[in-house]
Formats: structure tokens, C-alpha cells, sequence
């Protein structure tokens, strides 16, 4: 598992997406790319976090929608957000 921290906080990322979790991290990716930026809803975003984060240090469950809504904006969820895509960019396969 990969460790960040965001805010002075340690939150611990999946090593691997299965199954269903998997695919809609994909399906959520290529939607941002046919957007042509990796700037989505804040659903979206909360989602693809949400698949990713295995536990934190925030109050609430990362799996659950309401603990994203108390954090905040400018120093948790925003960095969160461009750390769980710069992790899942490079979980997924190289094109070459």
C-alpha cells in the first residue's frame, strides 16, 4: 500500500483495483481525458477518491460521501484528489 500525506495527515492508497472498483476508476479516467483534463464533477472526483483510499487519518470513512463533504476544499480534498490520479495513472498500463 502507498502512503501520502495530505494536510499532516496519513492516508494509505490501494495497491491494486478489482473487478467493479477497477473498471469505474478506468470508466472515470476516460471520461476526464475526453474532457481532455482530469477536471470532473466533484461526484466524480469523490468517487475515483473514495475507490482508491484504503484508510486516512480524517474523521469519517473514505468509502463514506459525507466525510468528503467536511473537508477542506484548498488543503485536503483538492491535493487528495491530484495524489489518488497521480496513483492511479501509474497503476495503469504504459501504451508502449
Amino acid at each position: 500500500m502507498a502512503e501520502v500525506m495530505v494536510n499532516d495527515k496519513r492516508v494509505v492508497l490501494k495497491d491494486a483495483l478489482r473487478g467493479r472498483d477497477g473498471w469505474r476508476v478506468v470508466e472515470l479516467f476516460q471520461e476526464a481525458q475526453a474532457r481532455a483534463e482530469l477536471r470532473e464533477t466533484y461526484e466524480a472526483n469523490r468517487e475515483l477518491v473514495s475507490l482508491v483510499v484504503e484508510s486516512w487519518e480524517f474523521d469519517g470513512d473514505p468509502a463514506d460521501p459525507a466525510s468528503y463533504d467536511a473537508m477542506d476544499t484548498f488543503r485536503e480534498f483538492q491535493p487528495l484528489n491530484r495524489m489518488v490520479a497521480e496513483h492511479v495513472m501509474n497503476m495503469l498500463p504504459s501504451k508502449n
